[in-house]
């Protein structure tokens, strides 16, 4: 084969394959363009936080979207409010708790702001001032240990200076419609599966009578939920509180049958993954014995 008839047959091969050539490069392209519209998409979709300030004579918390993105239309968020405080059962050599929430009214909050935007700030929620309160472990309301017949084994009730928040957050964003359901404390910010929701809703409807508060704006909301769960738990050693009143009081420990989906112990773990007494109580046992 002659160098021209070479070219020739190069040509046409050439001829041939050029439009699959550029149909591949076109559907690379169009890949490419895709992923990127998709991960564009992910980096500015909606990013909720419920921001608490409570270190102010006003305390207030806020929902804000923290990305770029703005919605359709402006969310109503609907709010949970609980006073979390954790009951200690001290075995001597082993120590175990779990978490107690009490309901806070939604009559506390005394004013509600919707803003204009879908970013940044979108509604602000300022309560009442006895929910003022600084942020850190010197602030938690510590218990003594209460009396108790059994010898070995002691009880008490620390509560925490701070609201543990839970919104189901209905939003419209690209015209479609979705629902997030956020868990809030001054620490964190968690999503939770509506499962973990609907077992919160049942405990607030089966504790509330026992565990609501009537807020006195002279005394601090903590203290006032502090004595009412420390009241509570002296009841379970009273022997003069009849036993149906106790199976009653027991339910705030989640002492019933699937003990609403075990949702107590996994927010005992999410509200204070440091454990604010562990290390005082440590250094304390190892002096005692040293």
């Amino acid at each position: 084969m002659t160098k021209n008839q070479v070219k020739k047959y190069v040509s046409r091969i050439i001829v041939y394959i050029l439009p699959f050539i550029t149909i591949i490069v076109a559907v690379i392209s169009y890949s490419n363009s895709s992923k990127a519209v998709k991960m564009s998409e992910r980096e500015n979709a909606p990013s909720f936080r419920i921001i608490q300030n409570l270190w102010t004579k006003n305390p207030y918390y806020e929902l804000v979207n923290e990305a770029s993105s703005k919605l359709d239309r402006i969310p109503s968020p609907s709010y949970l409010m609980f006073i979390p405080s954790k009951v200690y059962f001290d075995f001597g050599e082993e120590r175990n708790s779990i978490v107690i929430l009490t309901p806070i009214s939604y009559d506390s909050v005394v004013e509600q702001i919707v803003q204009s935007e879908t970013k940044s700030s979108i509604v602000k929620s300022t309560l009442t001032p006895n929910f003022f309160a600084k942020k850190g472990i010197l602030e938690v309301i510590y218990g003594e240990k209460l009396k108790l017949d059994t010898e070995n084994f002691s009880m008490y009730v620390d509560t925490m200076p701070f609201l543990v928040i839970i919104s189901q957050i209905d939003y419209e964003y690209n015209k479609k419609y979705k629902t997030e359901i956020l868990l809030s404390t001054p620490i964190l910010n968690e999503k939770i599966t509506k499962n973990d929701y609907r077992n919160i809703q049942e405990y607030l409807y089966d504790n509330a009578a026992l565990l609501e508060v009537a807020p006195n704006e002279k005394e601090s909301i903590y203290q006032t939920v502090h004595q009412n769960v420390e009241g509570l738990v002296t009841k379970i050693n009273d022997s003069t509180v009849p036993q149906d009143e106790k199976d009653k009081i027991f339910k705030i420990f989640g002492g019933k049958e699937d003990g609403y989906g075990f949702v107590l112990k996994k927010l005992n773990q999410v509200i204070t993954p440091n454990d604010p007494m562990e290390d005082y109580i440590s250094e304390q046992q190892d002096s005692s014995n040293n």
